[in-house]
C-alpha cells in the first residue's frame, strides 16, 4: 500500500471526488466544502495499492493547528488562514474512512 498526500491542485477531480462520496465519518455535502477540507491548515491522505493507483482505499483528514481542539465542531469549522511552520504544534487526526466495504 501507498499512501499520497492529495491536494487540490495536484489530484484530480475524479479522485476528489470518490473521496467525497465516500466519507463516512463527517459527509462532505459540496465541492466548496471538500476544498475548505484541503485548506492551508488541513491535510487529506490516501492509501493506494500499486496495482489501482487511481482508487483510494482509505482517506485519513487531519488539521494542523497551535493547540489540542475541544470539540469535533471546532475542528470543522476551522478557518483555513495560513500558518506559519514554527506555529504548528498540533495535528488532530479527525476522519479516517475505508472506501470499500469489507
Amino acid at each position: 500500500m501507498d499512501l499520497q498526500p492529495i491536494t487540490w491542485n495536484s489530484t484530480s477531480a475524479g479522485f476528489i471526488e470518490k473521496l467525497m462520496k465516500s466519507e463516512a465519518v463527517h459527509p462532505i455535502n459540496s465541492w466548496s466544502e471538500m476544498k475548505q477540507r484541503m485548506g492551508n491548515r488541513r491535510r487529506v491522505f490516501a492509501f493506494t495499492h500499486r496495482m489501482i493507483p487511481d482508487e483510494p482505499l482509505v482517506v485519513l483528514h487531519a488539521l494542523l493547528g497551535d493547540n489540542i481542539p475541544s470539540n469535533i465542531n471546532s475542528v470543522l469549522q476551522t478557518d483555513n488562514y495560513p500558518m506559519e511552520k514554527d506555529l504548528v504544534k498540533t495535528a488532530t487526526f479527525y476522519s479516517i474512512s475505508a472506501i470499500h466495504r469489507g
